[in-house]
C-alpha cells in the first residue's frame, strides 16, 4: 500500500506528463499550418472510385486485361475484386460514335449496379471532352437563347438521371471557367449560376436521393470559385488534383483541401487523381518528391492522397482517373488514341494490373 506522500508524488508526475503531452500536441498542430479540423468520423462511407469510361472501348477492341496473378479478367471484375465501391462514367450529349453516349452509359451503368457498385455520373454537357480550356456546348443547342438553353439543361438532365439513376451526379466537368460556352462562361457569373442551378434542380426533382457534385480542376483558386457558388444547392465539392498541372507540393494541396471543406462546410472528394507508373521524357520534372515514377511510387502517391482525404472529417473519398491501360494509351501512328496518359494508367503496357489497385483492398 502506498503512503499519502507517495500518492501525492505520483499524482504530481501524472499531471506534469499530461501538460507536456498537451503542449507537444498543440505545437505539432500549429506547425502544420493546416486549418484546425476535428478527428474524422470512423463510420463514414468512403467513396473508392475509378473512372471506367474507357472500358466499353477496350471491350469493343477485344483488349484483354489481367490481374496480378496473370489471370485474364474483365476490367470491371478486376475493379470489383480490388475493393472499388463506385465507378465514375462520363456522359457526352451527341458524341461522334457510341462511346460515352447515353445508350452506352445507361447499359454500362446497369451492369455496374448489378455488381453492387455505385454509379457516379459525370455529365459533360458537351459532345466531347469538357475541361477548363474547352466547354463547347452540344451542337444541338447552338443558337439557343439563354432562356431556351436553361430549359434544355433542365430537360436533358432530367432525362439522363431518370434513365441512369446514378448515386452521384456531376453538373459539368471541371467547370473552373463555366460551361456551355459562350452563354455559361464564368465571366458572366449570373448566367453560369443560372445554368448550373437548372441542372441541380433537375436532379433534385428527378432523383432527390442522388448526391450532387460541382467539379473544379486543381486547388489554387478553388476557394473563390466555390464561394461564388455558395448559394447553389449542391452537396459535395469535387476536385481534380494532378501534380503535372496543379503543383507538386502536397502540403499546398492538403491546406487548400482542408480550407475548402471547413470554410464552406461541405463534404469534399478528390474526383480525379493519378500518378505516373513509369518515367516519360518531358514530364519527370512534375513528379512529387519521395514518389518516383514507378509502380510502387504511383501506388504510394495515390495512397497518400487517400490519407489526406480520410484525415479530413468531411472527406468522402477519391476517384482515380487515367487511360485504364498504358498499352492502349501509348501513341500509335495509325490510331487516334495515343496520348500523354500512357504512363498514368492503372494497367501497365502489358495490360496487367498495377499495385495502385491494391490500395482499397
Amino acid at each position: 500500500m502506498k503512503t499519502p506522500k507517495q500518492l501525492k508524488a505520483k499524482t504530481t508526475i501524472v499531471l506534469i506528463i499530461t501538460v507536456i503531452c498537451a503542449f507537444v500536441a498543440c505545437s505539432n498542430s500549429e506547425d502544420t499550418g493546416l486549418p484546425n479540423i476535428e478527428d474524422p468520423t470512423p463510420d463514414r462511407f468512403m467513396i473508392k472510385a475509378i473512372d471506367a469510361s474507357f472500358v466499353p472501348e477496350l471491350r469493343a477492341l477485344n483488349i484483354e486485361t489481367f490481374d496480378t496473378s496473370g489471370m485474364k479478367l474483365d476490367f470491371l471484375d478486376i475493379l470489383s475484386n480490388s475493393g472499388f465501391n463506385t465507378i465514375r462514367l462520363r456522359l457526352w450529349h451527341t458524341p461522334d460514335n457510341e462511346h460515352s453516349s447515353l445508350a452506352e452509359v445507361k447499359s454500362f451503368a446497369n451492369e455496374i449496379k448489378a455488381k453492387g457498385i455505385k454509379v457516379w455520373l459525370d455529365i459533360h454537357y458537351s459532345d466531347t471532352w469538357a475541361d477548363p480550356e474547352m466547354q463547347e456546348k452540344p451542337k444541338a443547342w447552338d443558337n439557343l437563347s439563354l432562356e431556351v438553353l436553361k430549359d434544355s439543361v433542365f430537360q436533358y438532365t432530367s432525362k439522363v438521371i431518370s434513365q441512369i439513376e446514378p448515386d452521384y451526379v456531376q453538373i459539368g466537368n471541371e467547370v473552373n471557367n463555366g460551361f456551355l460556352w459562350p452563354e455559361g462562361h464564368s465571366s458572366d457569373l449570373t448566367a453560369f449560376k443560372n445554368l448550373i442551378q437548372e441542372g441541380v434542380q433537375a436532379v433534385r426533382s428527378t432523383s432527390p436521393e442522388a448526391k450532387i457534385m460541382l467539379h473544379y480542376a486543381g486547388h489554387i483558386g478553388a476557394i473563390d470559385f466555390f464561394r461564388d457558388l455558395n448559394d447553389i444547392d449542391y452537396d459535395i465539392i469535387a476536385l481534380s488534383y494532378y501534380p503535372y498541372w496543379h503543383g507538386n507540393k502536397l502540403e499546398h494541396f492538403q491546406f487548400n483541401f482542408n480550407l475548402l471543406s471547413s470554410d464552406l462546410n461541405k463534404e469534399i472528394v478528390v474526383a480525379e487523381t493519378i500518378y505516373p507508373f513509369a518515367s516519360l521524357e518531358g514530364t519527370d520534372r512534375f513528379l512529387v518528391s519521395s514518389y518516383p515514377a514507378t509502380p510502387v511510387g504511383q501506388r504510394d502517391f495515390v495512397e497518400k492522397i487517400n490519407e489526406i482525404v480520410e484525415d479530413n472529417p468531411k472527406g468522402l473519398g477519391i476517384g482515380i482517373w487515367g487511360g485504364v491501360t498504358g498499352a492502349y494509351m501509348r501513341p500509335k501512328p495509325d490510331t487516334y488514341n495515343g496520348t500523354h496518359w500512357e504512363n498514368q494508367a492503372v494497367l501497365n503496357y502489358d495490360n496487367v494490373q498495377l499495385p495502385i489497385l491494391e490500395i482499397f483492398q
